[in-house]
């Protein structure tokens, strides 16, 4: 080992790094990446690093022999399984929904209007702009919750299609549960039970799924092609994307506007780039210097070019 390597390996010490390339039980050939050109032995000199703690996503790391680069160093192949944590998101106050739907009745919308009059009949202006907001808020969710009510959320699949009859089901085989754990009823009840409940699960699924499969086929053969996305979307649900807000660089404030947001990774990549490099003049000043060798600044003869042509054909 060299100098390079013990700088190499102090390095991923100071840091916390891993030599993927030295980790695996490996022939020579297969973790050797270039050879001198005069005694003709395999060094390895490129290496896959990455950090101490994600070593066990590492599965192999090896030189692939037969991939040719155009260049005199072997290709270093390196297979991950990467295991990203989800981003950690504060807790956010869930808002309630109201049932709006309800608004399309003349009635709810007269009764709402006559109950949010009279709640905004006492008015004690106080002045103070977030205060008067907040208390005249306040008296529409109260009187929007009272007069239409929270909405309810369905889930449209084959358990809520078959309420009545699963529920009774269900609630006969956790009699009968009851009774073994009394040590009043018998295993067999309890098994047949179960047995019978798979069953007619499994009945009502299929049935169910025919069923909306044969209504979905209906609206693609009459064209009605609003209705048939509006079922595949109730059948798929919704997807939300979660987007993690790019902070500043205390860690604290959160960049809304573009501008900003563009000026961060600027300073970004400006830090992680343009490095400063502090060199020691003196250490540089006492290394040896070899002669000049001036005979190469001179131009190529035939003679040479043809030699170093044959000596590549060998």
């Amino acid at each position: 080992m060299n100098s390079n390597g013990q700088l190499l390996l102090s390095l991923c010490a100071q840091y916390g790094l891993a030599i993927t390339n030295t980790m695996f039980r490996l022939a020579a050939k297969y973790k050797t990446t270039w050879m001198h050109p005069r005694s003709k032995h395999w060094h390895l000199i490129d290496y896959a690093i990455v950090r101490q703690r994600d070593f066990s996503q590492v599965q192999i790391t090896r030189v692939m022999r037969g991939a040719h680069c155009w260049s005199d160093h072997r290709l270093i192949v390196t297979k991950l399984r990467l295991r990203l944590r989800r981003p950690r998101r504060s807790p956010m106050k869930k808002l309630a929904s109201l049932d709006i739907e309800k608004l399309r009745d003349p009635e709810v919308r007269k009764n709402y209007a006559e109950v949010l009059s009279k709640k905004l009949l006492p008015v004690n202006e106080t002045g103070d702009v977030d205060a008067d907001w907040g208390a005249l808020s306040s008296h529409i969710m109260d009187t929007a919750s009272i007069a239409l009510g929270r909405k309810c959320r369905r889930n449209e699949d084959w358990f809520d299609g078959n309420d009545e009859v699963l529920r009774e089901a269900l609630d006969k085989h956790r009699d009968l549960l009851r009774q073994h754990r009394r040590r009043k009823g018998s295993v067999a009840a309890v098994k047949a039970s179960d047995l019978e409940l798979r069953k007619l699960s499994r009945q009502i699924k299929d049935k169910w799924w025919q069923d909306k499969a044969i209504h979905m086929q209906w609206l693609t053969d009459t064209n009605q092609l609003g209705e048939f996305y509006s079922e595949v979307r109730k059948l798929m649900g919704t997807s939300n994307h979660a987007k993690v807000p790019l902070r500043a660089l205390d860690s604290r404030h959160p960049l809304t506007s573009k501008e900003d947001v563009l000026r961060r990774w600027a300073e970004h990549f400006n830090a992680l780039l343009n490095v400063d490099r502090s060199a020691d003049l003196q250490s540089i000043a006492l290394m040896p210097q070899l002669p000049l060798a001036l005979e190469l600044d001179e131009p190529l003869l035939r003679d040479e070019v043809v030699t170093a042509i044959r000596q590549q054909k060998k």
